[in-house]
Parts: C-alpha cells; sequence; structure tokens
C-alpha cells in the first residue's frame, strides 16, 4: 500500500494547490479591488499598495485552507473513480477508508497550519497592514494629537489642544488643556467634569484640579464637587481609525488578547463575542479534515459527471459548511451552547457525515 499512498498523495497535491492558489488570488483580487478608488484618487505609491497585498495573504490564507481541502479531494477522488483506478483497489480488497487514509494526513496538516497561521502569522500580518493603510491614509500617530472631541465607551473628551512629549521610560504621554468629560454610564445620572490640564498615558486619562458637575435624568443640577486629581481608564485604541477592531475582525487577534478582553469586560454579552472569536480561531482551521473527508464520496456518486461537476460539488460543500459555521457561531453568541463546543460542533458533524457516506458506499 506504500505505492499507492504515495501515489494518491501525489494525486492531491496539486489539486490542493490549486485550489489554494486560485482562491488566494480571489480574495487577494478583492482586497486590490476595495483599495483601486483610494489608490488612483489620491496617487497612492505602488509599494505601499503592494505591502498592503502582501500582508494581506496570511489573513486570507487561513480562510482558503478549507476550500482548498475540499476542492482538492473532489477532484483527485473523482479523476480515480473515472479512471477505474478505485475499482482496481476495492476488487483488490482494499477498503474506501484505507485508501483514502493519506487524505486524512493531508487534511490534518492543512488544519495544523491553518491553526499555527491564525495564531502566529495572522495578527502580525493584519497588524502591519493596518499600519501601511494607516500610513497611506495619513491617519495622524494618535487619535489625541488629531480631535478636540473623542466619543468612546460611556465618555465623550473634549480639549482645547493636546501635546505629546516623551516620559523617561519613553512611553509617550499625551498633555491636554482646558478638558471637559462628559461620562453618561447606564441607570446613573449624567457628569461633566472640567479640568484646565490633564495627561493621557497607559490608557488612562489624569486631570488635576477638576470640577465635577452632576445632573437628573431631567436635567437639573444633583450635586457639583471639587477634587485634586481624578482618574478615568479608557483604550483609545478602540476609537474607529486609530486601531479599533470591529466584531468581524476580532478573529485576527491572538488567542491571549481575546482571552484578556473576554476577562477584563464588564458586559456578558460582549465576553461572550470574544469567547466565541478565540474558539472560532480553532474551529475554522479544523474544517480542514471533514471537509476533504465529505467530499470522497459525493465525488465518487458522480464521477461520471466530469471534472466541473467534481468542481461544483466541492462549492457546494463549502457552501454549506460556512452556513454551519455561521450557525455555530450565532447558537455561541447567543450562548444556548458554550463557545468551544459551539466551535468544534460543524467539525463534528461533516467527520460523522462523511464516515457515514463511506461506510455505505463500502
Amino acid at each position: 500500500m506504500r505505492l499507492t499512498d504515495k501515489s494518491l498523495l501525489s494525486e492531491l497535491i496539486v489539486p490542493v494547490l490549486i485550489g489554494l492558489l486560485a482562491f488566494l488570488l480571489m480574495l487577494v483580487g478583492n482586497t486590490l479591488y476595495q483599495l483601486l478608488d483610494r489608490m488612483f484618487q489620491d496617487k497612492w505609491p505602488v509599494g505601499y499598495v503592494a505591502r498592503v497585498l502582501l500582508f494581506n495573504i496570511p489573513t486570507v490564507l487561513v480562510r482558503t485552507l478549507p476550500i482548498a481541502a475540499a476542492v482538492g479531494a473532489s477532484l483527485a477522488t473523482s479523476r480515480l473513480a473515472r479512471d477505474g483506478e478505485l475499482t482496481a483497489l476495492r476488487a483488490s480488497g482494499v477498503s474506501l477508508r484505507r485508501v483514502f487514509a493519506p487524505l486524512a494526513v493531508v487534511g490534518l496538516a492543512l488544519s495544523a497550519t491553518g491553526i499555527y497561521l491564525f495564531e502566529r502569522v495572522v495578527p502580525w500580518a493584519w497588524q502591519e497592514q493596518r499600519d501601511v493603510q494607516k500610513i497611506l491614509t495619513n491617519l495622524p500617530e494618535n487619535v489625541i494629537e488629531s480631535a478636540t472631541t473623542i466619543e468612546i465607551d460611556s465618555y465623550v473628551f473634549s480639549f482645547a489642544r493636546a501635546e505629546g512629549k516623551k516620559a523617561p521610560d519613553g512611553q509617550k504621554t499625551f498633555v491636554v488643556y482646558d478638558a471637559t468629560v462628559l461620562e453618561r454610564a447606564a441607570g446613573a445620572p449624567p457628569r461633566i467634569s472640567n479640568a484646565a490640564r490633564g495627561e493621557y498615558r497607559a490608557q488612562q486619562f489624569t486631570f488635576n484640579d477638576v470640577v465635577v458637575h452632576a445632573f437628573h435624568p431631567n436635567g437639573t443640577a444633583d450635586y457639583n464637587l471639587t477634587a485634586r486629581t481624578e482618574e478615568i481608564s479608557v483604550i483609545l485604541e478602540k476609537q474607529k481609525g486609530y486601531g479599533f477592531v470591529g466584531d468581524d475582525q476580532l478573529e485576527n487577534l491572538p488567542s491571549e488578547e481575546l482571552l484578556k478582553r473576554a476577562r477584563e469586560e464588564r458586559d456578558p454579552k460582549r465576553a461572550v463575542v470574544y469567547e466565541v472569536k478565540r474558539w472560532g480561531k480553532l474551529g475554522l482551521p479544523l474544517m480542514c479534515l471533514p471537509l476533504a473527508l465529505f467530499a470522497v464520496p459525493l465525488a465518487i456518486r458522480f464521477a461520471r459527471a466530469g471534472t466541473f461537476a467534481a468542481l461544483m460539488l466541492a462549492l457546494v460543500i463549502v457552501f454549506l459548511a460556512i452556513l454551519a459555521l455561521t450557525g455555530a457561531e450565532v447558537i455561541a453568541l447567543n450562548r444556548w451552547v458554550p463557545p468551544l463546543p459551539a466551535a468544534l460542533l460543524p467539525a463534528t458533524l461533516f467527520t460523522v457525515g462523511a464516515l457515514t457516506f463511506l461506510r455505505k458506499l463500502e
């Protein structure tokens, strides 16, 4: 069987690589298409645009690995079935599960590659891509230096001017003048704080000689007080355009960062979002092996329809996998199922289905 295993592996490698390259070019091309208008309008340097596309490759690569596994398995199986090679192997007493054992090796290798990329390479490449795009769009180094009003979480910060300076430890500190802070916490009366001077350092504002005005919900004054200092902890990196990460981009963050955010988040619903995205980084790469296995019995069943049918079957399987992954994320976000079992559910269902179909074909 060693010769057969090598033959099947060589049969798989080429269509897997073709599928990987084809869909990778499609997704990277989509990124380029989204940049074209700004590129020609603002005359962006070609070198910077090329860097954006280069750093975009790992982000889209992890999403194309399951597609490549399904396409490669479907095309290779269809070819073996049409040429009678599967029939010859079955006639010699070899089971289908043994014939396609090398497929499991390829699927596991693709899954391991996807998990590694998602955890180690994608966060770095994605941040580099954002940094280059920030240069292209001429965003300031920090939101404090560019805005006189910042709205984030339950606060609205307003100040007349700001300036940056380097602290002795090398960390940048921003000094703001004539600051006004509006706090609108849920279930509490609004508060307005005024300070002649303040600093922002290490994700914390510190205001000096603060005058606080509190109000009733109907707008009447509640109380006034003065304080020597007031500290407010906020992460200005959440501000859109300056490191803000939307829910659709959370998977690009490292698992450690998502776990940290989940533990520090006070809102239980937001904490669940971080947990779901964290385990989703595992669920997507694990679909490589199930999709490859699921493509085998369908490709055998419709082998006479030809190569085009095998390709369409692979795309149908990918579409079903997307629906399954989306459904698993929805049930996890609604807290019907814990995030980890929900992330593993699609891969489990497709694997069980594939093995069941293979057994019936025996």
